[in-house]
């Protein structure tokens, strides 16, 4: 039997697949994803940039309006909590909504910044409730004063926000407040003067002279002038003098509040001399003759 020779071994070298190749085929899925990602974010810019997701949305809206119509998702109702002074065409135009309208087009947001766009509403809060009605609650501005202003009359809150032009004479009970800057000054103004009350219901105008200081106008047609500083220890000043004195009732014209430790009053005009009306009859003088 021969022999058997062992053959050496011969050490072969494997090729060994580079880092690179490996690393890329493990994460393979997460590179394909990353890759489908930038590949969608890319084509939505295109398609956004084409103006296409306006025309889908637009379509949708139509679209879910219709379904919604058929499946009895209309407007059939609207009510409305806290309103007192707001008029009903004013609500009316600010929703801007009919009867039998898809619901789902119905934007209360949209609404809601239409309806604190009136005058009146300082506040207003907007739902849509399924299957059918559309339910508003708002907050009134209060009426506060009447604001003239070069001839024109309006009703203000006590925050100076115009509240309505139309149906003055409503507001007749409200307190005048005359110039430009009146209406932003009326609550501190009229709330000191409600502290002497009795006084207060004889003033029939308060007017702002250049933003600095007002001139109270009453019933008597006294006028008096308060000072830009010391307002409301003025006010007292008048109010004890018009108890103890009634100063409103005699022959004057106005009282100067603006110095703090004087008083100076401006009298009422005299009246002139009544001519005495020429003798009649025989008593008056005869002409002279020749």
């Amino acid at each position: 039997m021969p022999a058997v020779v062992a053959r050496p071994r011969v050490r072969t070298r494997a090729w060994r697949t580079p880092v690179w190749l490996r690393v890329l085929v493990r994460r393979r899925r997460a590179i394909g994803v990353a890759l489908g990602l930038a590949a969608s974010v890319s084509g939505a810019w295109a398609v956004w940039h084409a103006g296409i997701p306006a025309q889908i949305a637009a379509q949708s809206r139509v679209l879910l309006a219709t379904v919604e119509r058929s499946a009895g998702f209309v407007v059939r109702d609207v009510t409305v909590e806290g309103r007192e002074w707001t008029p009903p065409d004013d609500l009316r135009a600010a929703l801007n909504v009919q009867r039998g309208d898809a619901l789902a087009s119905f934007s209360p947001k949209a609404a809601k910044q239409r309806l604190e766009a009136i005058g009146w509403v300082r506040e207003a809060d907007v739902t849509r409730q399924l299957p059918d009605a559309i339910h508003i609650r708002i907050t009134e501005r209060r009426p506060f004063a009447l604001w003239q202003r070069g001839g024109v009359m309006t009703v203000v809150d006590r925050d100076g926000v115009v509240l309505t032009d139309q149906m003055i004479g409503r507001f007749a009970n409200l307190p005048l407040v005359v110039g430009d800057a009146a209406a932003l000054r009326a609550g501190g103004l009229l709330d000191m003067m409600g502290g002497e009350p009795d006084l207060f219901a004889r003033v029939t105008s308060a007017v702002r002279i250049g933003d600095r200081r007002w001139d109270i106008h009453f019933d008597t047609g006294v006028v008096a002038m308060l000072p830009e500083q010391g307002t409301t220890e003025a006010w007292k000043r008048l109010a004890a003098l018009y108890r103890e004195t009634a100063v409103l009732d005699r022959h004057l014209m106005a009282v100067d509040l603006r110095q703090p430790d004087r008083l100076v009053v401006r009298l009422e005009p005299a009246a002139p001399p009544v001519a005495k009306p020429k003798p009649a009859g025989p008593l008056a003088k005869k002409p002279r003759v020749g």
